[in-house]
């Protein structure tokens, strides 16, 4: 019985099939020839061509929360100063936290 269906099973997935081809070719035809080159943003992104600086710049603190990090913190830190940013910028390193000594192991 399986192998009298087969054939027609066969037919109709490949009917399925190419439905789906002609589907996604007429998508992308629809796409590329009547959305107006959908995938060049930028020419109708509005936000480029007003690139003025603001009046203030907001002030920006940096946390670098610092455990265990004796080899790598002072390169942080310094790249962190040479950024270029015109407002207030403040950066703060907190040190990790000495464990409280009345509380014993396993507290």
């Amino acid at each position: 019985m399986a192998s009298i269906l087969w054939p027609e099973l066969m037919q109709l997935s490949l009917f399925a099939l190419a439905g789906l081809a002609c589907l996604s070719l007429l998508t992308w035809i629809v796409l590329t020839f009547f959305r107006g080159a959908f995938w060049q943003v930028g020419r109708f992104n509005g936000d480029l061509a007003s690139n003025q600086q603001p009046e203030s710049w907001p002030r920006v603190a940096v946390v670098v929360p610092a455990r265990n990090e004796a080899g790598t913190i002072g390169p942080c830190v310094e790249s962190l100063v040479r950024q270029d940013y015109a407002g207030e910028f403040q950066i703060i390193v907190v040190p990790e936290l000495q464990p409280n000594r009345l509380v014993g192991p396993g507290n």
